[in-house]
């Protein structure tokens, strides 16, 4: 069993939060002696420190691991993981964000005990390009987890890192939880739709940059062709009211398109399987587009934006539909679907079948434990070499 070490550099519970969350979860369960620090909420129990107490992952405190650069913060960060490197070292250090690998690289120029540190990245071109960034490649990395294909050509198109260290990982989704065979309450009940409502839906932070104009424009003409239809947005926002609920106001259409909020736990899924489709229309703060594997998980067909990783995920009109970004593309994508059942079942049917081949918890842990393995191998060869 391994000693693992993980540092994420936020407190805010997003995307790339709850993935590396349940990475640490999963080899937990797995047997593995598994111990995480984070930044924290000042002055609150927030949620990420809640939620690590409930999946039994070991918290360390004394850390700041601030999201945002602040050098004195960092500096003592870095010596804080140099002292428990010289202590109690770990096998490995699991870094997620920019910020906390930047701790990870100043404390390994801080002590001589050398630890192998794996870095993952989650977004669809891989790691930034700031100077910061390529310290910590530089100085810190003995493996970079990317999270797609495109993320690993950029990698490669860079010319900068070591390929021999990149490896491919996609993040996983919680599948079981998202098993259109495991009951759960009645998702149109709960968002008190017609039972034979044709549903179109999103799952999105209600912000203009995700690209709100254009799909409500496309629910508009849904609605305008088919007086049955109904349109699902969930997420929050603070500026949902300019963005979303003006606009739906002024289209005379607040009866035909709800906004039920964040929804979480089995409420989330139930609300999903009401969907005849989900739309996805660029990438927010998990660039992964969880909510899309999500979907197909659940057995929704898929329409999605030709933009950062969707198209890494879904294959156009084998899993889903891919359009190019505008009004006339997605409303195309919907009307075919809406109007071909047996098109909608197939992609529904070979998107399920999809996610849950590529994206089960269990196999990134796999993967992962793998690459740690490599790495702790060499490691220890190393070690006896110098011997």
């Amino acid at each position: 069993m391994a000693d693992i070490l993980h540092l994420y550099g936020n407190w805010k519970w997003t995307g790339p939060t709850e993935l590396a969350v349940h990475l640490a979860e999963s080899q937990t369960k797995a047997g593995h002696r598994v111990r995480m620090a984070f930044g924290r909420q000042r002055g609150a129990d927030d949620h990420f420190t809640l939620q690590t107490k409930r999946r039994g992952i070991t918290q360390l405190e004394g850390f700041e691991l601030a999201k945002h650069f602040e050098p004195i913060s960092l500096w003592r960060d870095a010596r804080r993981l140099a002292r428990l490197i010289d202590l109690e070292p770990p096998q490995i250090i699991h870094c997620h964000l920019q910020s906390d690998h930047l701790v990870a690289a100043f404390a390994r120029k801080l002590t001589k005990t050398r630890i192998p540190v794996v870095r993952s990245t989650y977004e669809p071109h891989g790691p930034g390009s700031t100077r910061r960034e390529r310290f910590s490649l530089t100085n810190a990395t003995d493996r970079l987890l990317v999270a797609c294909e495109s993320a690993r050509n950029a990698v490669r198109a860079g010319g900068t890192f070591d390929i021999t260290k990149l490896r491919l990982v996609e993040p996983a989704i919680d599948t079981n939880r998202f098993d259109r065979a495991r009951a759960v309450r009645d998702g149109r009940e709960l968002l008190k739709l017609p039972k034979d409502a044709f549903v179109l839906g999103i799952v999105a932070r209600v912000q203009a940059r995700r690209r709100f104009d254009i799909f409500l424009e496309a629910a508009r003409r849904l609605c305008g062709r088919d007086p049955g239809a109904h349109v699902v947005i969930l997420g929050g926002g603070t500026h949902q009211y300019e963005v979303a609920r003006k606009p739906v106001e002024q289209m005379g259409l607040s009866d035909r398109i709800h906004f039920p909020g964040v929804l979480r736990a089995d409420e989330y899924a139930a609300a999903l399987r009401s969907f005849n489709i989900k739309c996805y229309m660029t990438p927010g703060t998990d660039g992964t587009c969880r909510a899309v594997k999500e979907a197909m998980c659940s057995g929704v067909a898929v329409v999605v934006a030709n933009t950062g990783m969707l198209p890494d995920l879904v294959k156009d009109r084998e899993t889903g539909l891919v359009f190019d970004g505008s009004v006339e593309g997605l409303d195309r994508a919907i009307e075919l679907l809406r109007s071909d059942p047996a098109l909608r079942a197939r992609l529904s049917s070979a998107g399920e079948a999809e996610a849950r081949r590529r994206w089960p918890r269990e196999k990134m842990r796999l993967a992962v434990e793998h690459i740690y393995s490599e790495l702790t191998e060499s490691a220890a060869m190393n070690a006896a070499h110098d011997h």
